[in-house]
């Protein structure tokens, strides 16, 4: 009945080890290689059912930073042993697109979960990416901070057009391709119930775009502007000028660099103790939980 398994940064040789010989006795998930008569066409693999799920009411998974674990061996094997989860950390492991695939064929993820963190993942295509994430109707928390292969605008427009970007209460798109089309498409989309946002390193050529863009987020509590280079010290006191009192944003986080030559703004304070982040906080707003210490899968 176990309903956590949380690895969260366990990278020894000795945990790999453990890990892959608990994945033997669980019995290992087989691939199959569907030989294809044109030598030029990459091979294609199918997935051969494990006979009896260990773990089918484990909901919650994290494996962040476990960067020495097999994806064959392993972490397939495992994720065929837990159909049912609802929270998927990857963060940092060496997955390919075989693992995304794979969770949207062969597990119930599609329609259970909820939390999906991919930051720091390797090897995994953008259309991959965006294949799955359209499909999982209930997601609500989507990390891609700085995937390898960052993800294109085609794409995130893709992911935010569709129905599943409706639902989104917490998103970071941080080092991917954000510009102000991608900036249109989750004002179009997610105003409703987003909540947490994270675009650093945006492509946004004009301050007055991401004014327009706060000011038309009514829910938005929290936003990373780390790395966007329109900002200036000028540009972000008229940023959290314009914005009303009652405005729901509460938390902007920034580079160190412009933080520590930014003067006091009527109303907000600077904030440095989210483990090494640099924000404004609203002064009408206590401590809050980082919205990274909130969602975590663990």
């Amino acid at each position: 009945n176990i309903k956590t398994l949380d690895f969260c940064g366990l990278s020894s040789k000795h945990f790999g080890s453990a890990l892959t010989s608990l994945a033997e006795y669980m019995g290992r998930l087989r691939l199959v290689q569907d030989y294809e008569d044109d030598d030029e066409k990459e091979p294609t693999y199918s997935f051969q059912s494990v006979k009896n799920v260990a773990l089918p009411d484990l909901q919650r998974l994290s494996l962040h930073n476990c960067s020495i674990i097999s994806e064959y061996s392993t972490i397939l094997t495992l994720l065929a042993h837990a159909p049912n989860i609802t929270h998927l950390d990857l963060g940092g492991c060496s997955v390919s697109e075989m693992t995304l695939n794979f969770l949207a064929t062969q597990t119930n993820v599609t329609k259970n979960l909820t939390h999906l963190l991919l930051a720091r993942c390797k090897h995994i295509s953008s259309e991959a990416i965006a294949s799955l994430i359209i499909q999982c109707e209930n997601l609500r928390v989507l990390n891609l901070y700085d995937i390898a292969t960052a993800i294109s605008e085609y794409d995130l427009i893709t992911i935010l057009r569709s129905q599943t970007a409706k639902r989104f209460q917490s998103l970071d798109l941080g080092s991917s391709y954000v510009t102000s089309r991608v900036l249109h498409a989750i004002q179009e989309n997610c105003t409703s119930a987003l909540q947490h946002l994270g675009i650093a390193l945006a492509q946004i050529p004009l301050t007055i775009q991401l004014n327009e863009f706060l000011t038309s987020m009514p829910s938005i509590q929290y936003i990373d502007l780390t790395g966007v280079k329109c900002l200036t010290p000028i540009s972000i006191r008229g940023l959290l000028d314009n914005l009303q009192t009652n405005h729901s944003l509460h938390t902007v986080e920034m580079s160190e660099s412009l933080i520590k030559n930014l003067c006091a703004i009527k109303g907000w304070k600077i904030n440095d103790n989210f483990s090494r982040r640099y924000c404004y906080t609203k002064l009408s707003h206590g401590r809050r939980k980082s919205p990274f210490e909130k969602i975590g899968c663990g």
